[in-house]
């Protein structure tokens, strides 16, 4: 996949990391010392200049790009960079936003991008998951919170009921399932006895 990133700063260079392996990636940043790091570090193109310019944007090759991640600091350089990709393709395009006050606007279509990600918003909602699970030490929602997958460390004070007992014995939901347990660094899938 084609993918061009705005934004070589902590999450860009983290994005890249991610990514560069699989696909084919271009780097948008102002600061070439940033786009150096980035260069050297991944087998990536890069473009200087801001992702808020239609020529930079055109120069990096975001018309044949199928994603466009804009994930600098700046929320504004962010929807103004995604915005304009939009114009210029048919790539899908996600921003980083690092605080709420973009949220509502995109959630209510406002805002002409595919997926706005705020840090914020994601921070205080994986600490909320974490607190109205007990003893959870990771906590996800999927299929618009039916699906909830935990991970649980039962050596914890919390988890007393779980540890050295089998599954069967252990007072699951019964809509549950133990779909992994890790013991000694080793992951396995377990059986009723366990």
């Amino acid at each position: 996949m084609r993918v061009v990133v705005v934004g070589a700063g902590q999450v860009g260079h983290t994005v890249v990391k991610s990514l560069a392996e699989a696909h084919e990636c271009t780097v948008i940043d102002i600061d070439q010392t940033r786009l150096e790091a980035v260069s050297h570090a991944y087998d990536v193109r890069v473009t200087r200049g801001s992702g808020t310019r239609r020529e930079t944007l055109l120069e990096a090759g975001v018309a044949d790009a199928e994603l466009v991640l804009a994930c600098t600091s700046r929320d504004e350089v962010n929807l103004v960079t995604a915005m304009l990709a939009r114009r210029l393709s048919s790539a899908r395009t996600v921003v980083r936003a690092t605080g709420t006050d973009y949220l509502e606007a995109w959630r209510a279509g406002d805002l002409d991008v595919d997926l706005l990600v705020s840090t914020a918003f994601e921070t205080a909602s994986a600490v909320e998951r974490v607190l109205h699970v007990p003893g959870a030490r990771h906590v996800d929602f999927f299929a618009r919170g039916e699906v909830v997958v935990l991970g649980v460390d039962v050596r914890g004070a919390t988890s007393t009921r779980l540890a050295g007992r089998p599954l069967r014995d252990a007072g699951l939901p019964a809509a549950s399932r133990v779909v992994a347990l890790v013991r000694e660094g080793r992951r396995t899938v377990p059986a009723a006895h366990e």
